[in-house]
């Protein structure tokens, strides 16, 4: 996430964020694809915390804002084999977190004691 406003809080952070991918390499010293995202929604839903399915599809929290259609834009650019199925993120965010969050690998057996 990089926003454009210089004023924003996670500008800086988001520069030097984007600034260490583009300079990084994988295991064969190729470069990544580094591609900006400029959108970033009201409140807390994050639009990037979406989830790929298997069957091509692409479940992804949005604000229901106006500041979605960018997003579901930019994600469509980005993934273009990809069916996106648009949730909205604020009552997924209250639960635990995004598409994404809630759909992690659980372990099989009984939890630990504290």
């Amino acid at each position: 996430l990089l926003p454009e406003d210089p004023d924003d809080p996670d500008h800086e952070r988001g520069s030097d964020s984007l600034d260490r991918l583009q300079r990084a390499r994988d295991a064969r010293g190729r470069p990544f694809e580094v591609i900006p995202f400029q959108t970033r929604p009201p409140g807390v839903v994050p639009y990037l915390n979406f989830y790929l399915a298997n069957n091509g599809g692409l479940v992804m929290p949005i604000a229901e804002r106006p500041e979605d259609e960018q997003a579901l834009e930019q994600i469509a650019k980005m993934l273009p084999d990809r069916e996106s199925v648009p949730v909205p993120g604020n009552c997924l965010n209250e639960g635990g977190g995004g598409p994404h969050c809630i759909t992690q690998q659980r372990p099989a057996g009984l939890a630990v004691p504290a």
